[in-house]
């Protein structure tokens, strides 16, 4: 396969650094799964051959869009009593294990509050490439039957910033629970080419970067549309020196 026919995908925890304490968590970032490798080992294959019914494994829409969509997972078992409707509110971890989290401000919609869960991660690209983050509807992640994961989608290839769990809940009050191993969220990465998956390790430098363009609306203004920032990021070649930082912190590449 010609390099032309590749697209480079960089990923790794996007955990902050202050002025004084950095902790490492990279134990809670396991490898990624692909989607449609991960559904194969559960096909019915009683069902799909000569003369039978074809199933979606069949279907070319279908499966290009399985083969360049990642399953990210959790791994630290957890459980949360929150309690919205009584001031001031109340959140609290109900297991010896969790997750820290916090809670913004506004909400989007009044059915509940909106955790964010402090797992971020990064990603970037070697060339434009749109990344729609979204449910893991193939999967029976149970911490669905709580509250809905945030979707979201920018061109990792001319954006650098994190992408965070952040749960939206059902109710103003009730229980919360991540089991372990369950699937998180999907990253489907809107091409035709192949995806080779890399893992770096951010660091002070990477973080910097990231919260250039987090901040950006304070300097370029609120209202800016993204293709807008796209284009003052690729014409700063900010790219360039993205890329050339994450190619010095190379973990590994994900192993089919």
């Amino acid at each position: 396969m010609s390099s032309k026919d590749v697209i480079n995908v960089y990923w790794g925890p996007a955990v902050g650094y202050n002025a004084t304490v950095h902790t490492e968590w990279e134990m809670l970032y396991p490898e990624p799964t692909n989607l449609y490798l991960s559904l194969l080992e559960n096909k019915n294959n009683d069902i799909e051959g000569k003369g039978r019914s074809k199933t979606f494994f069949s279907c070319p829409a279908v499966k290009n869009q399985f083969k360049n969509t990642f399953v990210f997972k959790n791994v630290v078992p957890s459980e949360y009593r929150f309690d919205f409707s009584k001031n001031p509110a109340e959140i609290e971890p109900l297991s010896k294990s969790y997750i820290d989290f916090n809670v913004r401000s506004g909400f989007g919609l009044n059915v509940g509050p909106s955790i964010t869960f402090e797992l971020s991660y990064g990603f970037f690209a070697d060339q434009p490439l749109q990344a729609f983050f979204y449910q893991p509807i193939f999967h029976k992640s149970q911490y669905t039957q709580y509250g809905t994961i945030f979707p979201g989608n920018f061109d990792i290839g001319r954006w650098f910033r994190s992408y965070n769990v952040e749960v939206q809940m059902w109710n103003q009050s009730g229980f919360f629970k991540f089991e372990e191993d369950e699937p998180l969220f999907y990253v489907h990465f809107n091409t035709d080419k192949k995806i080779k998956l890399h893992r770096f390790k951010h660091n002070r430098a990477l973080d910097k970067y990231m919260n250039h363009c987090v901040n950006s609306p304070s300097s370029m203004g609120e209202n800016l549309p993204l293709v807008a920032r796209y284009k003052k990021f690729m014409e700063s070649r900010l790219n360039e020196t993205i890329l050339t930082e994450i190619k010095k912190n190379l973990v590994g590449e994900y192993n089919e």
